[in-house]
């Protein structure tokens, strides 16, 4: 969990009222080891990863994320639990706040990345028995292989000049 630090603002963005942490955080609990997101923490397989590396049994991601980006997610936490053989239990707001729609879809997913459960847009228990490997799934090596930052070679063009034309929509 890259912890987050609660600072006056009148904007309403995040952005402006929390400052961004730089540690992760591995809790154990009568013998889990739980590795802490928080909402955009799902976003980046690297959080994800590094929890595992560093022994955690279960991710767990507690979010606030609204429409519309409920679909976005669910996959990545499908991928999270996938990339790195943990089961991974995401809990998420529900409800209308003043500027947002929150997208409810509270998740448990297998160490194999199989929806387990999921709750839906009203308030809900999700009750369930979760395998817990005796360790991750994926090979120790495997977790150990982060790719480094690759050079970009050729022309710097804006991501949209080489978009193709949607089906749908042809003028975009």
């Amino acid at each position: 969990m890259l912890t987050d630090i609660e600072v006056e603002s009148s904007s309403g963005s995040e952005r402006d009222a929390y400052i961004p942490g730089d540690d992760l955080l591995v809790v154990d609990l009568e013998g889990l080891r739980m590795g802490l997101m928080i909402c955009f923490d799902v976003e980046f397989p690297e959080v994800a990863r590094a929890l595992a590396r560093a022994g955690a049994d279960l991710l767990v991601t507690i979010s606030a994320n609204m429409e519309p980006f409920g679909r976005d997610h669910h996959v990545f936490t499908m991928a999270r639990a996938l990339e790195n053989g943990l089961p991974h239990a995401y809990v998420n707001q529900i409800g209308h706040g003043e500027e947002f729609t929150f997208t409810g879809g509270t998740m448990a997913v297998s160490a194999d990345g199989d929806l387990l459960a999921e709750a839906g847009l009203t308030e809900e228990v999700l009750a369930l028995k979760l395998q817990i490997p005796a360790k991750s799934r994926v090979r120790p090596e495997y977790l150990e292989q982060v790719r480094p930052p690759l050079p970009v070679t050729g022309e710097t063009v804006p991501p949209s000049a080489n978009v193709p034309p949607s089906r749908n929509n042809p003028e975009t």
